[in-house]
């Protein structure tokens, strides 16, 4: 907690809770760019792992407002550039999807609001995702089990990346990142899963910006 309240005062973090989300403000003049980042916490869920895993980079490739990755990149190049990235992670039993935008600093722009358009873009790719009948698409889901298959293919076939994921499997340590892809849970994913960790994070994750 000391070194917690250490790093706050030394980065002059300010805390707001506006409708009900905690928004964190870290003032910097050294920089040119901004950031903002949109953070969903909760406790793992374990059946639910892989699919936790995958969601950002589904979110990101099958949405509705964006309909391609070129829209998508477009939208992005109009913001002077801003540029768009994500990650899923699992420390101890705490896990996190985090999407973020970095872009040029707001006062260097007088032309048009930055802010608003980049808070506009991260909603539309949390809140926007291709769905039928309720549920993510069939198609992205396949793809996104497809790239969990591929990917512990290219674990097991590099022999220093594959005794690092089973030393993590070994150890089980919870001040060590959490394995991935998950291999016990591979054979449940499917639509309504991926459904249900998207509804699962978006309705009942603790969000901090």
């Amino acid at each position: 907690m000391a070194t917690s309240f250490f790093l706050e005062e030394m980065m002059n973090i300010t805390k707001k809770i506006i409708h009900g989300i905690e928004v964190q403000y870290i003032p910097e003049t050294k920089y040119k760019h901004m950031i903002i980042m949109v953070a969903f916490y909760s406790k793992n869920q374990p059946l639910l792992y892989n699919e936790r895993h995958l969601l950002p980079s589904l979110l990101e490739e099958n949405n509705r407002i964006y309909k391609t990755h070129h829209r998508f990149n477009i939208a992005l190049d109009q913001l002077y550039g801003a540029l768009f990235s994500y990650s899923a992670y699992q420390l101890g039993e705490m896990f996190s999807n985090q999407f973020l935008v970095k872009f040029v600093n707001q006062k260097y722009i007088n032309e048009m609001n930055l802010i608003d358009s980049v808070v506009k873009i991260l909603r539309d790719i949390i809140y926007h995702p291709k769905k039928y009948r309720g549920l993510l698409t069939n198609a992205s889901v396949n793809d996104k089990i497809k790239e969990t298959y591929e990917s512990l293919d290219s674990i097991k076939q590099d022999k220093a990346t594959n005794a690092y994921y089973q030393f993590l499997k070994l150890i089980n340590n919870e001040q060590l990142p959490s394995i991935f892809p998950f291999e016990a849970n591979l054979e449940s994913m499917s639509q309504e899963s991926f459904t249900e960790a998207y509804h699962s994070m978006i309705h009942d994750d603790a969000m901090k910006i």
